[in-house]
């Protein structure tokens, strides 16, 4: 690598670990960690059990589907991401995590009843 990308990587710089910060690596994608995932998640699933697959009806079914994603539910997944902070910190396998769209959870009930 150039010397100017060493400079960004946190190893290299020891005032982090001297203020007291420790390293924690983190697989190269999480996507239990990424909320758009489940943001994502939602809006594949209120398409699906909403909507025809028409190809007609798909631009119009993509737009009015996005409206599952509300305000309240992003709210919830920030907080179900940083929910799994302390078991990733502690290295446990945080795919072993019931799904946040499970079929019996509060949001796919909402999605199904919109």
């Amino acid at each position: 690598p150039s010397s100017s990308t060493s400079s960004h990587h946190p190893l290299s710089n020891p005032s982090i670990f001297q203020a007291g910060f420790k390293s924690a690596f983190l697989p190269p994608y999480s996507p239990e960690l990424n909320p758009i995932e489940l943001a994502f998640s939602t809006w594949k699933f209120a398409y699906r059990v909403h909507y025809s697959q028409l190809e007609s009806e798909v631009d119009p079914a993509i737009h009015a589907s996005s409206s599952s994603i509300t305000p309240t539910f992003s709210l919830h997944y920030f907080r179900h991401t940083q929910s799994l902070y302390p078991a990733c910190s502690a290295l446990e396998d945080i795919q072993t995590y019931s799904s946040l769209l499970a079929f019996d959870s509060p949001i796919a009930s909402q999605v199904l009843e919109s």
